[in-house]
């Protein structure tokens, strides 16, 4: 018996006419994708699993504080929709794909701010464990990197939009509140991968102590020095999760000391 790879569950795309994403086509559109996808090793099927989408020229229309209307510029961006737990769109992202834009990641104004979620953590309600990385070409790198390991096709793989995990909130609405209602849909372990520069390392250290205060397993993986799963190979990512260790590791202290910048005296 071989695990299957996960098939993405199905989504909406309008939630009470209050998120309209940018004139886009669903990707692979006409059975390609940008070669922007294709550079980052994203194939045609990751494409369609995290329902990207690509807009050649289009609008996000939204009204400001003293309801005029106003409008943000989506021409030639990867739009990447994030939604909640229940598959309905919240909010998105418009990534750059040319380099010349001085914003390389554009941000709706008027919806929620991705704080608040956890990128992908819908498709994998119901997991045991899964890779909480930080952006989300790295949950793709991800993925990509798990599927080639049968043994791994049931850990999931979740993003938290930043090196922090959001919590406080008096009505768990907040990431931290996000793990809470997975744990009850059957989570019991969270693995950090967030880059592996020291601050990094220290950050998932913090974010491992709050996934345990809620009941959760945690562990933190440790990746090549100043990388992300993005930036390195697939067998690294793989290695880098199967070596994971508990916050309180020697091997976790001792990676972050090494990887300090050292001021060099003349």
């Amino acid at each position: 018996w071989i695990a299957k790879r996960k098939i993405s569950k199905a989504v909406e795309f309008l939630v009470a006419d209050e998120v309209e994403l940018p004139d886009s086509v669903e990707l692979p559109y006409k059975d390609t994708i940008p070669r922007y996808l294709t550079q980052r090793g994203i194939s045609k099927e990751i494409a369609k699993f995290f329902h990207l989408r690509y807009c050649h020229k289009g609008q996000y229309i939204y009204y400001d504080h003293e309801g005029k209307r106003r409008w943000q510029n989506y021409d030639k961006r990867i739009i990447i929709p994030i939604f909640n737990l229940d598959g309905e769109i919240v909010t998105f992202q418009g990534r750059d794909i040319l380099g010349i834009s001085d914003r390389k990641y554009l941000f709706p104004n008027g919806l929620p701010g991705t704080a608040r979620f956890l990128y992908n953590a819908f498709n994998v309600t119901g997991c045991e464990e899964v890779v909480m990385c930080e952006g989300v070409f790295d949950v793709m790198a991800v993925k990509i990197a798990f599927d080639e390991d049968v043994a791994l096709r049931k850990v999931g793989q979740i993003g938290s939009f930043g090196k922090n995990l959001s919590h406080g909130s008096a009505t768990g609405d907040d990431q931290l509140g996000v793990l809470a209602k997975m744990r009850d849909m059957g989570l019991k372990r969270v693995v950090v991968m967030w880059d592996g520069e020291s601050a990094a390392l220290k950050d998932a250290i913090r974010a491992a102590r709050l996934i345990i205060s809620i009941g959760l397993e945690a562990k933190v993986a440790i990746l090549p020095k100043d990388k992300d799963p993005n930036e390195v190979l697939a067998s690294e990512v793989r290695a880098a999760y199967y070596q994971a260790v508990p916050h309180s590791s020697p091997k976790l202290l001792k990676a972050i000391f090494d990887r300090k910048a050292r001021v060099v005296t003349p």
